[in-house]
């Protein structure tokens, strides 16, 4: 009675409450306890009940195995069913995903179209603006245009280096892409053979347990791996919408600088009509300048000056008097230096400690002019200077010494001295 008992137990356990593991070791140890059982029972009990035990423990392990069997094929049905419908998913993302490529791909071509266009609109622009602005002699406005250029030219080599690394960005992801397609057929070729495993060791379902475990801990992974794909491709995609809409707004913003780059355009070519009759001379003119602009600062680069602003300076390393001085600037191009800021005393003083500057009263005593003939407005005149001793000072030098911000003096024009240079990046006035 108490062998009888012990399988029934073996019947009536639940399945579903413990792993195979233990219910394999749950049953080892019934058996064992059957066993043990069956050893204390009389001979004669032992021989009457030992067909009908036999018959029970048979169709109990029957019922196990089959057991066993419908839940690990449930398992794995249900597994590649999860797999099937991520396969699919991730199909669709990527279909999305090279949807969404086509159409960036699409407004960086419009982009790049509108870019252009701007582009010859900023020339014709720049070129009717040029011929109104000399025609009224304003060569402080074509100054601050060229550096409104300047700005928009940076302006555009960042937004190309942008679109640079948007492209590579792309390469890059299209990279992962072709990883991850490498990995899933990789995973379906396991899978095919595991799937093969699985089919021999259907036959062999007392062996078989630990390999099905092993399976299903495999299809676990793909599961896993497969939803972190499909996070990552909706990331790709979410990514890719936000790019979309950023060249949408970019393709709008340079479509409304097109239009107002077209009324101006429309609007200098008007101004530009009634003045037909002067320009000819004049452009003549500024082509003579601008091949002269061309070859001179071609030389200042040569000749190592420096730059400050919007002006080259050469300091001189050999002494002269004043005029000769100045004839060796006009010889290079250029002329005497004229200082019209703190900002360009503290260059100079950076440079040198003494040497001759284009200012002077030679014309009328005590009337210091700069040699384009502008009087004196800024002034840097040490302490009790000009002096004009024994009536021989006309010649202003810059002299450091002892000084720490005012370093002008007044000196004859007759004493040797270094010099400092000065040449402009101004067009000349048109006359």
């Amino acid at each position: 009675m108490a062998t009888e008992l012990i399988y029934d137990e073996v019947g009536s356990f639940e399945l579903g409450e413990m792993d195979r593991g233990e219910r394999m070791e749950k049953m080892v140890d019934i058996y064992e306890s059957a066993d043990a059982v069956r050893v204390q029972e009389t001979s004669t009990e032992r021989e009457r009940r030992t067909q009908q035990t036999d018959m029970n423990v048979d169709q109990t392990k029957d019922r196990t195995i089959l057991a066993w069997k419908e839940n690990l094929t449930a398992e794995r049905e249900a597994s590649i069913s999860i797999f099937r419908n991520l396969t699919e998913e991730r199909d669709q993302l990527k279909n999305s995903n090279k949807n969404l490529t086509e159409e960036r791909d699409q407004l960086k071509n419009s982009n790049k179209n509108l870019t252009e266009e701007r582009d010859q609109l900023k020339n014709s622009n720049k070129n009717l603006t040029e011929e109104r602005d000399q025609l009224k002699n304003s060569n402080k406005n074509l100054t601050e245009e060229r550096d409104q250029l300047k700005n928009s030219n940076k302006n555009l080599s960042e937004e190309r280096n942008q679109l640079k690394n948007s492209n590579q960005n792309l390469i890059g992801e299209r990279d992962q892409l072709k990883n991850s397609n490498k990995n899933l057929t990789e995973e379906r070729d396991q899978l095919k053979n595991s799937n093969k495993n699985l089919t021999e060791e259907r036959d062999q379902l007392k062996n078989s347990n630990k390999n099905l475990s092993e399976e299903r801990n495999q299809l676990r992974n793909s599961n896993k791996n497969l939803s972190e794909e499909r996070n990552q491709l909706k990331n790709s995609n979410k990514n890719l919408s936000e790019e979309r809409n950023q060249l949408k707004n970019s393709n709008k913003n340079l479509t409304e600088e097109r239009d107002q780059l077209k009324n101006s355009f429309q609007c200098l070519i008007g101004e530009r009509d009634p003045l037909n009759k002067t320009l000819s001379k004049e452009r003549l003119l500024l082509q003579d300048i601008d091949a002269d602009l061309v070859k001179w600062l071609e030389k200042l680069h040569s000749d190592k000056w420096r730059t400050f602003n919007s002006s080259y300076y050469y300091f001189s390393t050999v002494g002269k008097n004043w005029n000769e001085a100045r004839q060796d600037c006009r010889a290079r191009g250029a002329d005497l230096v004229i200082i019209n800021s703190r900002e360009e005393q503290e260059f100079i003083n950076k440079q040198m400690e003494y040497g001759w500057i284009g200012l002077s009263d030679t014309e009328k005593e005590g009337q210091w002019k700069w040699v384009d003939g502008s009087p004196l407005t800024t002034v840097f005149w040490r302490k009790g200077e000009p002096s004009d001793h024994e009536g021989k000072e006309n010649c202003a030098v810059f002299s450091k010494l002892d000084q720490r911000q005012n370093f002008w003096n007044d000196v004859p024009c007759s004493e040797p001295a270094k010099c400092v240079c000065e040449f402009p990046l101004l067009f000349p006035k048109v006359l």
